[in-house]
């Protein structure tokens, strides 16, 4: 059976694409992958179901236009995630795996993904109003051991 990959891009297109491996990953985000955050979902039959998110890591160092437009979709489900370029998303299975959506879950979690947009349309233009090509400076984080 096939599975899929969930892309949100940052112009609040929801978009799919097969799902093999961490390349993929790569290639729907632009680039180097990091997970940035995991949501729970809960399938119409009750089943909750962990979903990791993933972004583009370099996203703050480069400078191409895509990663110059905030996912507003990405600000919107977390206000602590300030992310440019494409979001992946794909199922957490546990003990740093993960897999794609089946086509049953896939349908489902688009239709929700899209649903949310389209109830929150009225705040898109504001985010992207306030933070396109407004990235921050990349910061360095240091721990003492």
């Amino acid at each position: 059976m096939a599975h899929n990959i969930i892309i949100m891009k940052n112009d609040e297109q929801v978009t799919t694409a097969e799902y093999a491996d961490y390349k993929d990953i790569q290639k729907a985000v632009g680039g180097m992958i990091e997970c940035y955050e995991y949501i729970d979902f809960r399938k119409a039959n009750g089943e909750k179901i962990h979903i990791i998110c993933w972004c583009n890591e370099e996203y703050l160092l480069i400078d191409k236009e895509e990663l110059n437009i905030i996912n507003a979709g990405a600000y919107l489900i977390n206000q602590n995630s300030i992310i440019y370029g494409n979001v992946a998303f794909l199922i957490d299975k546990g003990n740093g795996e993960e897999r794609g959506f089946t086509p049953e879950e896939t349908e489902e979690f688009v239709s929700a993904l899209t649903n949310f947009l389209k109830a929150h349309s009225n705040l898109i233009p504001m985010v992207h109003n306030r933070y396109d090509g407004n990235k921050p400076e990349p910061r360095a984080e240091f721990f003492a051991f």
